[in-house]
């Protein structure tokens, strides 16, 4: 019995030494999960909450109407039809934004091309009898911005700012191609621009604290300049980060970002520059003047595009794996990129079949990621392809003198081999004390099943030992003196011997800390892991 403890002490020994400090940067499998098709959803072009609890789910269609869905993406009613849009060229109905307050004002605003390819923004009210609908009378004009000739480059994206709440709209550039009128760089157009306003009250006015609100030769509304056609862009909802999309013209296709508090003030130097490539710098100052972005990709249809499709840093709750990373893709060529959270790098993602045609993308109130797609008029859920196979309902785990008890459930189970259940004393470092097959039939089960273990005083034991062995070895490898490697070592061996040895660790350390996570194990051998719980003592 020894012999076979200081086997499984010097194994897991070699392992924390020498393989659990080794890591490596992979790109996310992400997947796409179509959710909302058919039933009557045509051209649909964005995807918002209305931040009001209800975690409904609206859907903008081009031609003008708004639909509404629960929380569980059943289809309730149409919730508004904007008048006057014009959809000639690459007009519609572009975008849709609740006000902060609405909950207790009930203020949307909604983004538009007129038929005479004016950019307009109005606000309409929730009806007063019915939250699942919009007063058509309410409407009123906030803003119109002429937009003469050319029915292309509208931009087509509004946003409350998270910590401001005023309403940012990106406009286009005027359209045709190359800017023909230079209204990107000439500061009394709002044409391609990043603007700002508070539309609290109407008629809206200027934030005191708008960059050139003492620029005579630059609208109060502006907030960024040199923009061609920013069609998609976001906040960082975790920290009001701005990531903006812009469309290129001929060589490169763009990504900016800038940092929560300095997202002002800024020209991105459309049309001096197309990405990093000059463009037509005629009355231009050097590059060095201008914010260059922060990624580009050609004009490739192999690993580029041709219309960059803005999407979102993901801040969801499903898939932890997908934290921080800015998921976007190409509404021509179909690729998809993800920028790693740290921002160094950009990486293209694997061709997985992919929906064609993606236009938009969109959060729920909880952060679930969504992507519409054009093509076959689809509303699809991101996902990580490599997250768990098993959806797991609860997962609970409680010590009883000198047992412990663990129950879970699972709602559904895909390929599944089994569980192995894994104790730590620090929520870091874990040790497999038991193992459990799957209930379900040939590893799938669309159904919920129970799962209940009882782990008496020796595995319990041997799971605090190897764990406490696995921390204190390490903390004294860190501390680089041979005597407190040597020491913490003996201690740690003492407590798992004496758990052999039917010793009750649990019982005679008092109220240890205790940590369960549950590896799941597929058939073909692949682990991944639950969240992590801790013990509750009775």
């Amino acid at each position: 019995m020894i012999q076979r403890t200081l086997n499984t002490l010097f194994t897991f020994w070699a392992y924390f030494i020498f393989i659990v400090p080794v890591f490596s940067q992979t790109t996310p499998d992400i997947g796409y999960q179509p959710l909302i098709s058919g039933g009557g959803l045509t051209t649909p072009i964005d995807i918002v909450n209305a931040g009001d609890g209800s975690n409904r789910l609206f859907v903008v269609q081009r031609g003008g109407t708004i639909r509404v869905y629960d929380q569980n993406l059943n289809y309730i009613q149409d919730f508004l039809t904007v008048s006057d849009v014009g959809t000639a060229g690459e007009g519609g109905l572009l975008s849709l934004a609740f006000h902060p307050n609405y909950e207790t004002n009930g203020f949307l605003f909604v983004y538009y091309t007129r038929p005479d390819f004016s950019l307009e923004v109005a606000r309409y009210s929730v009806s007063s009898g019915n939250s699942n609908s919009a007063d058509p009378a309410s409407k009123q004009i906030v803003i119109n911005i002429p937009h003469p000739t050319f029915n292309n480059h509208n931009g087509g994206k509004i946003v409350f700012g998270p910590n401001d709440g005023f309403l940012y709209l990106g406009t286009g550039d005027g359209g045709s191609g190359g800017d023909p009128s230079n209204n990107a760089q000439n500061g009394n157009s709002l044409l391609g621009k990043m603007l700002r306003i508070n539309v609290n009250t109407l008629p809206y006015t200027i934030p005191p604290d708008n960059p050139y609100v003492s620029e005579p030769n630059i609208a109060d509304e502006i907030w960024a300049i040199g923009l061609r056609n920013p069609f998609r862009w976001s906040f960082d909802r975790a920290n009001g980060d701005m990531w903006i999309a812009d469309v290129g013209q001929s060589a490169q296709e763009e990504i900016n970002y800038r940092p929560a508090g300095s997202t002002g003030g800024i020209n991105y130097g459309w049309r001096c520059y197309e990405g990093l490539a000059s463009y037509n710098t005629a009355g231009c100052q050097a590059a060095s003047n201008y914010i260059e972005p922060i990624y580009t990709y050609g004009r490739d249809n192999t690993v580029g595009g041709q219309s960059v499709t803005g999407g979102f840093v993901y801040r969801g709750t499903e898939f932890l794996s997908l934290a921080g990373y800015y998921i976007f893709a190409d509404y021509v060529s179909d690729n998809q990129w993800v920028i790693t959270p740290d921002r160094t790098q950009m990486l293209q993602l694997p061709d997985a079949g992919f929906p064609a045609d993606i236009v938009a993308f969109g959060e729920a109130e909880n952060g679930t990621l969504y992507a519409a797609s054009l093509s076959g008029n689809t509303i699809y859920k991101v996902i990580d392809n490599a997250a768990l196979p098993v959806t797991f309902g609860t997962i609970k785990a409680t010590r009883k003198e000198a047992n412990l008890y663990i129950n879970w459930t699972t709602q559904s189970e895909t390929n599944n081999s089994h569980f192995e259940i894994e104790g730590s004393v620090d929520g870091k470092t874990f040790a497999t004390i038991k193992t459990v097959d799957s209930k379900a039939t040939n590893g799938n089960s669309s159904s919920t099943i129970s799962y209940a273990i009882t782990l008496g005083k020796d595995s319990l034991g041997m799971m605090l030992g190897i764990s406490l062995l696995a921390v204190l070895t390490i903390a004294g490898f860190r501390s680089g003196k041979k005597w407190g490697q040597v020491s913490l070592l003996v201690l740690a061996v003492f407590i798992v011997v004496s758990a052999c040895n039917k010793r009750d660790v649990a019982k005679g350390t008092g109220d240890n800390t205790l940590f369960i996570r549950i590896a799941q194990v597929d058939k073909d051998g692949t682990k991944r892991y639950s969240q992590t719980v801790q013990v509750v003592n009775e």
